[in-house]
């Protein structure tokens, strides 16, 4: 008989989530199984950590099961598939009673921020799964909605997301945290390895994401300084509550970081059309940041751009998906701050290309971005601004050649303003 394993990988391998290794099947060995408390006596909830080893770097997932004696519904999207001694096995992510023993697990580990919340879902439906994690809408007797991110794809370490809600609680610059799910295995050389399975945060309707209200009024010309003054605002909050992980930028790295950008940038001058009449201008920009200030690097968001960020009915604004499309460890997102920054500005100046918004609600809406952040724009600055447009130029020239012209105009505007400095510079 097939064993639970076995039966897991062929399933896995079918799901959009799994990192496919082309021309092999998934390997699974089990880390770690978690005994979740069930309250529904008809189903016996679980989860495996699993690694993959069909790849080299050995890619770590987790599966929630929900094992139950009957036989699905014909068509039921949870079902597995029989595990061994027949059980009748289904994807834990979607289902009320997995949702149920996930906040009991959060509470007897000490997690759940609000333990009344324990044991009393409603109902678990709406579920987005896409990626390295899913989303369950989660419905809870006399409490707001809450909605739980439930890590398909498991980060060794703190993962970003959580890594965040804890840092930034109370700053009011995510949703409120309900709570999270720890584990812990020990690997072949003794080592206690240490992860999240789950953050569970308060959900709030009527939220608009980012880039659909910046395109919006860019499209109509409405004027958005106050939104962004308070984006800027978020985003200061954001960096001082991650300020413990604040670390000085060594010669080292400082050296590697504008190799790269000058690699980059001379890369890209001989691929794109229209980008060799700027690399002076751009040569320039890198090297007025290679002599200026930098911040101490530190956690940072990663993949903040319009939209990563959420508006509530009441005109503020939240910051999410920390863990941006590429997940990396908590631990391991130290850069500099003005990164974050220059994202949003880049996503500013997308909004205004591909809408065909006039010139000045770009600028007006880039010095509301600044000023809400309490922050100049500085050489250090234009130049993250500038290596990202340059990226941005070879990608859009490969993939969406009508859209290359909104990186380029960014570069233009970045090192002509640089020009107009030094030309006032020799003046004076």
């Amino acid at each position: 008989m097939q064993s639970t394993l076995d039966r897991i990988a062929q399933w896995m391998s079918q799901q959009d989530w799994y990192v496919a290794v082309p021309g092999s099947a998934p390997r699974l060995r089990e880390l770690v199984e978690v005994f979740l408390p069930s309250a529904d006596p008809t189903a016996r909830v679980r989860v495996l950590v699993v690694e993959d080893e069909a790849r080299p770097e050995g890619v770590i997932y987790q599966v929630p099961i929900v094992e139950r004696d009957i036989a699905p519904e014909p068509g039921d999207p949870r079902w597995i598939g029989r595990g061994y001694g027949g059980a009748a096995l289904f994807d834990g992510v979607g289902d009320t009673s997995y949702a149920a023993a996930l906040l009991a697990a959060m509470h007897e580990t000490g997690t759940l921020v609000d333990p009344a919340d324990d044991r009393f879902v409603v109902r678990c439906e709406a579920v987005q799964d896409a990626g390295p994690s899913a989303r369950l809408h989660v419905q809870v007797y006399g409490r707001p909605e809450i909605t739980v991110t439930v890590y398909r794809q498991v980060l060794p370490g703190p993962h970003p997301d959580a890594d965040a809600a804890a840092r930034l609680a109370g700053l009011g610059v995510r949703p409120r945290l309900v709570g999270t799910l720890p584990v812990r295995w020990t690997d072949d050389d003794g080592w206690v390895e240490a992860a999240h399975l789950a953050l569970a945060e308060e959900s709030q309707a009527g939220l608009v994401d980012g880039w659909t209200f910046f395109a919006a009024a860019a499209r109509a010309g409405r004027p958005v300084d106050d939104e962004l003054r308070r984006i800027g605002a978020a985003i200061a909050r954001m960096h001082d509550g991650f300020g413990a992980t604040a670390r000085r930028v060594s010669a080292a790295e400082r050296t590697r970081t504008l190799d790269s950008w000058r690699t980059r940038l001379l890369a890209a001058s001989h691929l794109v059309p229209g980008l060799a009449p700027h690399s002076l201008g751009a040569q320039r920009v890198l090297d007025l940041a290679e002599n200026a200030d930098w911040p101490d690097a530190q956690s940072v968001h990663g993949a903040l751009e319009l939209t990563a960020l959420r508006r509530t009915p009441g005109g503020a604004w939240q910051i999410a998906d920390h863990s941006g499309p590429a997940p990396a460890p908590a631990d391991d997102r130290t850069d500099l701050p003005d990164r974050d920054l220059a994202a949003v500005l880049r996503s500013l100046d997308y909004a205004a290309g591909l809408t065909g918004a006039n010139p000045v609600w770009a600028e007006r809406a880039r010095a509301a971005l600044l000023e809400g952040a309490g922050v100049e724009e500085t050489p250090l600055l234009v130049a993250l601004q500038l290596d990202l447009a340059v990226f941005d130029a070879v990608s859009e020239h490969r993939t969406r050649p009508q859209a290359v012209g909104i990186p380029l105009a960014t570069i233009a505007r970045l090192t002509a303003a640089r020009r107009d400095i030094d030309s006032a510079l020799t003046a004076a």
